[in-house]
């Protein structure tokens, strides 16, 4: 059952990845803590212990990319890909992976501000996910740019991963939307709440900051049955002109609902180059609910 949540589409929108130039600034990012990139499909999961994943490249507004970077000459399971440079020019690059640079360029696995060269100084032309990254260099924690995006987002991140303040409230929310639902009246509730959250961080450079943005959300479903109202129901039937070629069914005897309630709470927080919060703003709201019907199975 696909679910429509508007807050998310609010603070992080799925945006096409525009053009980046031949040498970029951005955020080169993995798994925070407990909690997850939101990623170019918008996808969130649940909060809790996130093994190392992919880096990720955030800048300005553009939905996460996805970087490649040049894999040793000994290593295996390599990757290739095509995308376009600054003019739209198409370019191919073999024997390339996530997994690098790694700490020989002074990074961490959690996030820093980085100075890339895209696609070999090309730039990279708008609709592709992957460009190649090289001359890596780490920005923040240095004279010109003084914070520390790691520091930063776990000062955000941290607190709210393990709040229940806003997981309560939350429930208070799907609490009304239920007592207030009438479609909901003859069907029951499947399991418990189920919590997702994500994060996303990128770096403005005309401005000079640092965004870090955290959404959860919580959704809650229920479903029933009821006997299907067709008086063939449960036959093995052929309903079709006489002389027409039928494949003979089982009509259910059962009809399926599943209803879905959701509600969602986002923080925006953002920084200047020295760290300093100059901006915070939280955001709850109701997420549509959805409505799916269908035949059972006998």
């Amino acid at each position: 059952m696909v679910q429509g949540w508007p807050l998310l589409e609010q603070v992080a929108p799925m945006t096409s990845w525009s053009c980046l130039d031949g040498i970029t600034i951005g955020i080169l990012h993995d798994a925070s803590g407990s909690t997850a990139p939101i990623d170019w499909n918008n996808n969130v999961l649940e909060i809790q212990h996130q093994s190392t994943g992919r880096y990720l490249f955030t800048t300005a507004n553009n939905t996460p990319m996805l970087p490649y970077f040049r894999a040793p000459a000994n290593a295996k399971d390599t990757n290739g890909f095509s995308t376009s440079d600054g003019t739209n020019k198409s370019l191919s690059y073999d024997h390339v992976w996530n997994l690098a640079p790694g700490k020989e360029k002074g990074l961490t696995r959690e996030a820093h501000l980085v100075r890339v060269r895209v696609n070999e100084g090309k730039g990279y032309g708008p609709g592709s996910l992957h460009f190649l990254g090289d001359q890596l260099q780490v920005l923040d924690g240095t004279k010109a740019y003084p914070l520390r995006v790691a520091e930063v987002m776990r000062g955000v991140l941290g607190p709210l991963e393990t709040d229940k303040a806003w997981r309560t409230k939350l429930s208070t929310m799907l609490d009304a939307q239920v007592k207030a639902d009438k479609e909901v009246k003859t069907l029951k509730k499947t399991g418990k709440d189920l919590i997702q959250g994500g994060y996303r961080v990128t770096w403005i450079a005309d401005t000079e900051t640092l965004r870090v943005t955290f959404y959860g959300r919580a959704l809650r479903e229920y479903s029933g049955e009821t006997k299907n109202p067709d008086p063939q129901a449960g036959m093995t039937t052929c309903n079709a002109p006489p002389g027409a070629d039928c494949a003979p069914r089982k009509i259910p005897e059962m009809l399926t609902h599943e209803r879905s309630f959701g509600a969602e709470f986002a923080v925006e927080a953002a920084f200047d180059k020295t760290g300093k919060q100059i901006s915070r703003d939280e955001h709850y709201g109701d997420a549509p609910p959805r409505d799916e019907r269908g035949f059972g199975d006998r």
